[in-house]
């Protein structure tokens, strides 16, 4: 497959199915859970702290390990419904260029849809690749 392009596509140019980092969410949220939970359990076993104020420490890091867990739901989410749009867009895109391409030699209006047409394509491109960069720096946050 060739690098960089959104959707992914194979060395002829088709798009595939796959979304580029799909599991990638799942992991940076387990490595950010388990980060904390590291955090955690670090804090409490030198804290020597009075109970009341190891109580506090501790469900502050729970409702700090929730809050990402829901922060990274949202990313996941956000970016999952940011692609399908793009996916289906880049595929009107294809199938118009295909179209275009039956258009007698020297059409000036098929020239200039055909411009068009690889305007949005890169506008697609350059959407994915800011998805992509989201999800890269949501995973570098969580460690993994």
């Amino acid at each position: 497959m060739s690098g960089g392009a959104f959707p992914p596509r194979r060395d002829d140019g088709v798009a595939t199915p796959e979304a580029p980092g799909a599991t990638r969410g799942r992991v940076a949220r387990d490595a950010s859970r388990r980060h904390l939970q590291r955090v955690a359990a670090a804090c409490s076993a030198a804290d020597g702290l009075p109970p009341e104020a190891a109580a506090i420490r501790d469900q502050a890091m729970s409702e700090l390990i929730a809050a990402v867990e829901q922060q990274d739901a949202f990313l996941d989410a956000a970016a999952h419904d940011l692609r399908n749009p793009l996916t289906a867009i880049n595929g009107h895109v294809q199938l118009l260029q295909r179209r275009l391409r039956r258009a007698p030699d020297g059409d000036v209006a098929a020239v200039r849809v055909d411009e068009g047409l690889a305007n949005i394509d890169v506008a697609v491109a350059r959407l994915g690749a800011l998805i992509d960069e989201l999800l890269d720096r949501r995973h570098e946050r969580g460690g993994a």
